[in-house]
């Protein structure tokens, strides 16, 4: 099993999305020292938009050959391969990692998302032939918008490399501008008559980028994505609540439950 668990090198392929803040898949077994979160609880804690503690956790669907979906913190390994894919759930980018115990680890992230425009945004600064380690979190907070309080969670993604915390490339330091190129604005687009920030343009520059950017790790032969085998449903229920536009997360990059 990989996703630092510290246990040792299986040979095998694990399949991982983010979800509610931290990074999950499905297993057959429980792992060791993990407890149950039941399912409706964490639902109902979402839904509420409050603070889950996920640490050690798992959920048990009781279906299927793989009924137990465990959550871990961070992942850490290099870069293989990367991939824009899309499918009937949406696009995905999916990065193939070669974890620290030894396996090879692939990580889809929903493409149009706070926390894929988090995580090109710091991979842009730094050397994606090394080891990087992959945190993501989800805050619950409250903003005033047109004199309404809503609640609702900051999400994003904090990466280390050497034990060094990576900042974004495009940030408020620079005016989000390096080399004249400028991060796009989010736009604010109506979904079935429902405003909602749209991430389209900034991510298709951010993915643009890391393209130019990105070199395989040379000290594994680089691989492509398998597209056939089982995929781990990317429907993950915080990513309902997008957080406001206007929120400053730097100070919240490292994870939420420390």
């Amino acid at each position: 099993m990989a996703a630092n668990t510290g246990s040792t090198n299986s040979g095998r392929r694990n399949y991982y999305n983010v979800s509610y803040g931290k990074i999950s898949t499905k297993q057959k077994e429980i792992p060791q020292d993990f407890s149950e979160i039941a399912e409706a609880d964490l639902k109902s804690k979402v839904q509420a938009v409050e603070q889950v503690d996920l640490r050690k956790k798992y959920v048990n669907k009781a279906t299927g050959d793989y009924p137990f979906t465990v959550f871990y913190d961070s992942l850490t390994g290099v870069i293989q391969a990367q991939e824009k894919h899309e499918n009937d759930n949406g696009t995905n980018l999916n990065l193939t990692i070669l974890d620290s115990d030894g396996d090879i680890s692939i990580l889809q992230v929903k493409f149009y998302s706070k926390y894929t425009e988090n995580l090109l945004n710091r991979l842009l600064n730094v050397d994606t032939t090394k080891e990087f380690t992959f945190m993501p979190y989800a805050i619950p907070n409250e903003f005033e918008i047109g004199g309404k309080k809503i609640k609702a969670y900051t999400q994003g993604v904090s990466v280390k490399t050497a034990g060094d915390k990576v900042e974004p490339k495009f940030n408020k330091d620079n005016k989000y501008t390096v080399n004249n190129l400028t991060l796009p604005e989010t736009e604010q687009i109506k979904v079935q008559g429902k405003e909602t920030t749209s991430r389209d343009k900034r991510l298709d520059f951010l993915y643009e980028q890391f393209l130019n950017h990105f070199k395989p790790s040379d000290s594994t032969p680089t691989s492509q994505v398998n597209t056939e085998a089982p995929k781990i449903p990317v429907t993950t229920p915080a990513e309902a609540f997008q957080p406001a536009t206007n929120v400053n997360t730097k100070e919240h990059q490292d994870l939420p439950f420390n």
